[in-house]
């Protein structure tokens, strides 16, 4: 079955968001090997040792009840990085999750449409953006210094990307919210759309099938330094990176931010760069596990970063600073935006 999924994956075929014949190969090509188990966070933090992929695939496969394992995952993607088969393991857990519609197009209708005056950059902040406004604040502040054509979509109002609702499995709710978003977008007329979380970010370049380039904010700082758009001086800071989840191993966003922090700070590298980066524990993908757990895990990623002996935890979401900050007592975290604003 796994040679039959190689040469199907390297034609083209993909997974989609509904569980088919082709999630049915992947299923049956899992090779057992238990990768999954030693990568996964529920299992070194919580000691949840029956949810991981591993495990999940073979209920499937046995045709046995699977709504726990379907719920119990952070979708860190740590697994699917690490799986030597290369399978869709995030998409085919979201397939199975139940697809309820909770939201029609008049649960939004509150929400008053904002005015968005065109611009060639939109600028999307996002619902944990607004939660951590020290992040709004510096790239407001960024793009004034770069003297930057922009606008700020979701200022006065503005809803959720619909990536929550999408990790849930209620796709057909996810579009409601993003049929409202495409209209904000669309009034902008913009070339580019900006985004400080990596939520949004994913949701904007694989789900609205935009015509306008996405870019989550490191990148666009970084193509703002390299272009010479924005002058930055190095702060006397010792740093280590947290890339998130959905940034990293989600998008392949790797270099952007990397060259970014080198740039403003004395950056350590760390065993966890790029895309072996850590959970942050917050993930609103698991709707099994409880705030104690979610914390456990948070706790552990900070221990793992502090052991550097870091001046500053730097990542580039808005959840993950909040949920790092909260177990990270000693050591400040703060988004990469908040540093190049220092800077």
């Amino acid at each position: 079955t796994e040679m039959v999924y190689i040469f199907l994956k390297n034609w083209g075929v993909k997974q989609g968001k509904e569980y088919n014949g082709f999630s049915e190969i992947q299923v049956n090509s899992c090779s057992r090997c238990g990768i999954c188990i030693n990568t996964c966070q529920l299992n070194t933090s919580c000691n949840i040792n029956d949810t991981q992929p591993v495990y999940f695939l073979r209920r499937l496969r046995n045709r046995e009840e699977y709504a726990q394992q379907a719920e119990d995952c952070l979708m860190c993607g740590r697994c699917e990085n690490s799986c030597p088969v290369g399978i869709n393991l995030n998409a085919i857990r979201q397939s199975k999750r139940p697809d309820i519609l909770r939201v029609t197009k008049d649960t939004y209708a509150y929400v008053p449409q904002p005015e968005v005056k065109p611009a060639k950059v939109a600028y999307f902040a996002g619902c944990m953006s607004h939660l951590t406004p020290g992040i709004i604040k510096s790239m407001q502040q960024i793009f004034e210094k770069a003297k930057a054509d922009y606008t700020f979509i979701d200022e006065q109002a503005g809803v959720c990307c619909g990536r929550p609702l999408a990790l849930s499995g209620n796709w057909k709710a996810a579009q409601v919210v993003m049929d409202k978003n495409l209209q904000m977008i669309d009034a902008s007329q913009a070339d580019i759309l900006v985004t400080s979380c990596p939520i949004c970010y994913k949701t904007f370049k694989e789900d609205y099938l935009l015509n306008i380039k996405v870019m989550h904010h490191t990148e666009y700082i970084d193509m703002l330094i390299q272009e010479g758009q924005l002058k930055v001086n190095a702060l006397d800071l010792k740093t280590v990176f947290h890339n998130p989840c959905e940034l990293g191993r989600g998008c392949g966003v790797v270099d952007a931010p990397e060259s970014v922090l080198k740039q403003v700070s004395r950056k350590i590298p760390t065993a966890y760069d790029g895309k072996k980066s850590l959970c942050c524990g917050g993930s609103l993908a698991n709707t099994a596990i409880d705030s104690t757990q979610k914390t456990k895990i948070s706790s552990d990623t900070v221990k793992a970063y502090a052991a550097y002996q870091p001046d500053v935890i730097v990542t580039a979401c808005p959840l993950c600073k909040k949920t790092l900050g909260k177990t990270s007592p000693e050591i400040p975290v703060k988004d990469i935006a908040e540093l190049v604003a220092e800077a």
